[in-house]
């Protein structure tokens, strides 16, 4: 499984535009997008987007962000070309995934923020479809406590149900967003996670993983020259 990972675009269309090259260009089975697709942007613009990403033939995976409208966790297959994983799964390649959008609260009252018990109650609802040990949860928050959500002010920022959830579930891989400065890679239990940074600043990745969830590789990759 060859996928290309993206997420905080923040509506930056120069963005949505190299990470539709670079998908074409690596022959990747399917696009991730984990968030923050506008910036307080409307539904209709996020779908415009998708779309766009979908023009490249690959599946398109996706949650919303904190500053995405909540309507986009409501998964619209008439009008968008792209999987919601918000409390849902699926399968890519025989690889499975589930997502949570949105974010815990935050202090600047942001369109698309849920609880704690939310956020797990959305993960749960995704395992309905698909098992996901061995395979991907998408999240929008990070795990809480780890370096993937620690923000320039030295405050963690993340899910504490997002970090329970792989401890308990054992998936292999996270893929997150939302804390732009905490691009990284951290192992929390059996599951590799993975911030891929901001696309509006240039951040993305192409990241391989075998169909059993092992042998997880991660390529950064710049999108702008």
């Amino acid at each position: 499984m060859r996928m290309f990972v993206a997420s905080d675009f923040h509506g930056t269309l120069e963005a949505v535009k190299a990470v539709k090259e670079f998908a074409m260009a690596e022959k990747v089975d399917c696009i991730v997008l984990t968030g923050d697709i506008t910036n307080f942007g409307t539904v209709n613009l996020a779908y415009k987007i998708i779309n766009d990403l979908a023009q490249t033939k690959a599946p398109v995976l996706y949650v919303p962000g904190n500053c995405d409208p909540p309507e986009l966790a409501n998964f619209e297959k008439e009008k968008v070309n792209g999987f919601c994983l918000h409390g849902r799964g699926t399968r890519v390649k025989n690889v499975a995934f589930i997502g949570v959008g949105g974010s815990p609260p935050t202090p600047f009252e942001t369109p698309f923020e849920i609880t704690e018990k939310e956020i797990l109650e959305v993960l749960e609802k995704g395992l309905k479809d698909v098992a996901v040990q061995n395979g991907v949860v998408v999240s929008h928050s990070p795990p809480y406590g780890s370096s993937l959500d620690l923000t320039r002010m030295g405050i963690h920022a993340g899910s504490k149900n997002v970090r329970k959830f792989i401890t308990e579930k054992r998936p292999a891989l996270l893929l997150c967003g939302h804390i732009h400065e905490a691009k990284g890679v951290e192992k929390i239990g059996n599951t590799t996670c993975i911030n891929v940074g901001p696309a509006q600043s240039g951040d993305a990745a192409i990241i391989e993983m075998d169909s059993v969830g092992g042998n997880v590789e991660y390529k950064p990759i710049f999108l702008f020259p």
